[in-house]
């Protein structure tokens, strides 16, 4: 037994260590997007709806993130958890964690692949496990695309190196449905040909590659021209903070924000604002040349230089995609896009770090003796510091409330994490709190977040009772941006409150047009309201139904169809919905002690 541990612990304790350090992050909640992908979304609960994740027109039109991305394997994962927890967050955030841990022992056994070196594959995992970079990726359980993308993405390049095409291709695949970082696989496979092989088995290496680079054409056509949102579409705008910045002063600011947040993580932030330079000449940018520059002197000079080029092309190359050369739509800049990158910069470190120690580095003036118990005493350092911080952070997590307060408190100027904050205290009423925030971010009006502010003010004035107010912001809201499906529901609920039936049902039929799919199931639940008050009992039947086949979950739309069959003696058929109600609120879904009009967020 103790030889078998010997000659696997160079992957098992990076594992053990990773399982450990992220522990406390079962203890999460759902955040952020988490709600809509999961809470809100019917086509993860039922193992039915799995083939609609795979239809382009779900990812362009119905997916509640970004139009264009295409994640259909992270959203059957969601089915596979909801399958047994339902939404308990538990068990969302064990599958989180435990795609870490796999992750981790994956790459170790890509350095020891790469650099046939037990300790290189054991260093590079140990730092690999607690990188705090990691933690936005881990605990936020939306991000599972970036563990299964990587996941994926090394199992593939390890078949590959074994030589297993079929394997390899087909990890390649899965690795692009996680997300689409994963098309750049081919690139690294290149670095490897190139730095790491010599001329004879470059050339055989480089002829293995042909196939991803197809897959990687057909997949840019997939996603540039099948994926491609229609003309008049709802636009998702760019983020503010890069509006305006000519193209290669952003790239250039966001490849060295990541490398600078990948070599020294501090002050992190759940939705860091991208740091943009003044100019591709100012202090900051050149230090950053300089840096890099002795670098790259450094390991050019060095005797394992090709597998250190090596590592770092692999940062580089993941990095790619993400560097704004098309300007990311919503966030421009966050650390949870870090994580497949880091596996180079954990090779580069698990390489270095075992060189030193092995002797095979030659560190000037330094004994080999020294150098080896230096180099274990830096890594035994570097991974008990990095793991407090991981644990230590991952409290955060437990408590949206401090995550956005302490996102808002270490950048100020981050409208959207005061936003988030104010959303936190409406879901827990404290109202008071909410208003607060808003009337401070309404005297700097931005494009971005004005008519979110006068929306949630609305609901707000709503909740006190002031429906004449309430429908004011949702109005502004919808002025200041015509798009806001949610002002204009809103604002349809409120005009039917106060009696104003023809203008309720154009506000409803308007946010119906802007959004057809699984965000308007409120929406009919409102207009079937309308109806019931007209005595429409037909039209109020049909938008019921239209209501619960968008969102099967949306008990409000089960209760008034179950009081319009009762009220026509159709007891089985409302026996149904009853029974449905009950099954469903077993499961963890909501309902407002079934009012019959739902406020749209």
């Amino acid at each position: 037994m103790n030889g078998v541990l010997r000659r696997t612990m160079w992957f098992i304790i990076p594992a053990a260590v990773a399982a450990i350090v992220f522990a406390n992050s079962l203890k999460g909640t759902f955040f952020w997007d988490d709600h809509a992908l999961i809470f809100d979304n019917p086509l993860i609960k039922t193992w039915s709806g799995t083939m609609a994740m795979f239809s382009p027109d779900y990812w362009k039109f119905r997916h509640s993130g970004m139009s264009g991305q295409y994640r259909p394997l992270r959203n059957i994962t969601f089915t596979l958890d909801y399958s047994f927890w339902h939404v308990n967050p538990v068990g969302y955030h064990l599958t989180n964690m435990g795609l870490h841990v796999l992750n981790v022992a994956l790459v170790a056994f890509a350095a020891r692949a790469v650099f046939r070196s037990d300790g290189a594959a054991l260093i590079s995992g140990l730092l690999f496990a607690v990188h705090p970079v990691h933690i936005e990726s881990i605990n936020y359980v939306k991000n599972r695309s970036d563990l299964l993308c990587t996941l994926f993405f090394l199992s593939a390049f390890l078949f590959w190196l074994k030589g297993r095409q079929w394997h390899a291709l087909c990890c390649y695949v899965l690795s692009i449905v996680s997300k689409e970082l994963g098309v750049m696989l081919p690139f690294v496979m290149t670095a490897y040909a190139l730095w790491l092989q010599n001329e004879a088995g470059r050339r055989e290496l480089m002829k293995k590659t042909v196939p991803y680079f197809a897959v990687f054409g057909a997949f840019i056509f997939w996603k540039f021209v099948v994926l491609a949102v229609p003309a008049g579409a709802a636009p998702v705008e760019i983020d503010p903070v890069i509006s305006g910045v000519e193209p290669l002063r952003l790239v250039v600011s966001t490849v060295r924000a990541y490398i600078v947040l990948l070599f020294v993580p501090m002050n992190l932030n759940v939705d860091r604002l991208l740091p943009v330079l003044l100019s591709l000449v100012e202090a900051r940018a050149v230090a950053f040349y300089f840096i890099c520059a002795a670098g790259l002197y450094g390991i050019y000079r060095s005797a394992g230089r090709n597998k250190y080029l090596f590592a770092l092309a692999w940062i580089i190359v993941c990095l790619g995609p993400v560097s704004n050369i098309i300007p990311i739509k919503g966030r421009a800049f966050a650390e949870q896009r870090l994580y497949l990158p880091s596996v180079g910069w954990a090779l580069f470190f698990g390489s270095l770090l075992s060189d030193v120690i092995s002797g095979r580095m030659v560190l000037p003036r330094v004994s080999a003796d020294n150098a080896r118990k230096g180099g274990i005493l830096l890594v035994a350092l570097w991974v008990a510091v990095w793991s407090v911080i991981v644990i230590r952070r991952n409290v955060l997590w437990q408590d949206t409330e401090k995550l956005w307060a302490a996102a808002a408190a270490e950048n100020p100027a981050n409208s959207r994490a005061w936003l988030n904050l104010s959303g936190v205290y409406m879901e827990r009423g404290q109202y008071d709190k909410a208003e607060n925030i808003y009337r401070t971010l309404a005297k700097y009006p931005q494009s971005k977040t004005t008519d979110t502010i006068h929306l949630n003010r609305g609901i707000i004035a709503q909740a006190g009772g002031d429906y004449a107010g309430a429908l004011a912001f949702f109005k502004q809201a919808c002025s200041i941006n015509p798009r806001n499906f949610e002002a204009w529901s809103n604002a349809g609920s409120m005009q039917l409150m106060m009696g104003d039936e023809k203008e309720a049902q154009v506000s409803f039929e308007k946010a119906i047009e802007l959004e057809p799919g699984v965000k308007s199931a409120g929406t009919h639940v409102n207009i079937g309201v309308l109806h019931l008050k007209r005595k429409n009992f037909k039209q109020a039947e049909q938008h019921f139904r239209r209501a619960i086949e968008l969102n099967p979950d949306l008990l409000e739309a089960r209760a008034n169809l179950a009081t319009i069959y009762n009220s026509f003696g159709m007891k089985y058929e409302a026996g149904e919905q009853e029974r449905e109600i009950r099954l469903r609120s077993k499961t963890g879904s909501k309902i407002n002690a079934y009012n019959p009009l739902l406020n749209v967020r």
